[in-house]
């Protein structure tokens, strides 16, 4: 049940970096996650297939390695997509 709301929890915080970076389509993300949780690839791109996102979905893939960190925990290490190129950065 914990993994739940840490798959949320990193699903929310991708949105924040997509948002803050511009990035229209996020097709890979590589992340680290505690030895003791049970996320893995195929379950984390089926939770961003059900939120029906314009930005990660089927498309994206991910690479999720686990190492021995604190539990509920994510470290995002790679994103890689699309930015908006029609945004002007000041």
């Amino acid at each position: 049940m914990h993994d739940t709301f840490l798959i949320k929890g990193i699903y929310e915080e991708l949105r924040k970096i997509c948002d803050k970076y511009d990035i229209v389509r996020l097709d890979r993300v590589v992340m680290e996650v505690s030895r003791n949780s049970h996320i893995d690839e195929e379950e984390f791109i089926e939770f961003l297939k059900e939120q029906k996102d314009s930005i990660m979905g089927e498309w994206t893939t991910a690479d999720i390695r686990k190492e021995d960190i604190e539990e509920n925990t994510a470290i995002i290490y790679v994103l890689e997509g699309k930015r908006n190129d029609a945004v002007i950065e000041n």
